[in-house]
């Protein structure tokens, strides 16, 4: 499963039942279950918590993100990216796109996200916590 970056966003920034879905499902991760993500996930979680709480919480948030057991980083190259132009004139946005690619290079089919816009591709099943 592919964890995107809204569920670390929502986690470090919300106290309301998504951020308490999102604690649960990292909870589930570093106890064994597959989770993977992209250092474009990490890029868009540092850059929009420095927004929203601060530099010093958002960097403390990202190491956190960057130390979670069992959360595999998966590697982009130009294959992803060539990839990630496909997705993109499939109406994801570029990060999503890159998302996308990443699954597709790596046989994931689910993401666990809370953006409708993966919807719009008949391969992945997004699921929410």
């Amino acid at each position: 499963m592919f964890l995107d970056a809204n569920i670390f966003i929502h986690l470090y920034s919300r106290r309301d039942r998504q951020g308490q879905s999102c604690m649960a499902l990292i909870e589930r991760v570093g106890k064994g279950e597959n989770a993977v993500t992209s250092p474009l996930v990490v890029d868009e979680v540092a850059y929009v918590l420095e927004d929203s709480i601060g530099q010093e919480r958002a960097l403390q948030s990202v190491r956190h993100l960057l130390r979670i057991k069992n959360l595999r980083l998966l590697d982009i190259n130009r294959a992803t990216a060539e990839l990630a132009i496909g997705y993109i004139g499939r109406g994801l946005d570029p990060s999503d796109a890159f998302h996308a690619a990443l699954m597709k290079q790596n046989g994931i089919q689910t993401i666990c996200s809370y953006d409708k816009d993966f919807d719009k591709i008949d391969e992945i099943k997004r699921k929410e916590p």
